[in-house]
């Protein structure tokens, strides 16, 4: 009986095999601190691009060259 215990502990169980691009994937998309940290940056990012186009329309670069 204890042998048979130690086997079933040793054997895979294919309904919990993950491979470690699921798993990271899953915890990336599920984790609350890792969303609120790609929303913060996409936001910053956003931002950034918008005060980019806003400086561009101004033509303080005169006429629109860099």
């Amino acid at each position: 009986m204890l042998l048979g215990l130690i086997s079933l502990g040793l054997t895979p169980r294919a309904a919990q095999a993950q491979s470690l691009e699921q798993a990271v994937a899953e915890t990336l998309a599920s984790n609350p601190e890792i969303k609120r940290a790609y929303n913060t940056f996409m936001s910053r990012n956003e931002a950034t691009r918008s005060s980019v186009g806003d400086y561009l329309q101004c033509g303080c670069l005169g006429r629109g060259r860099l």
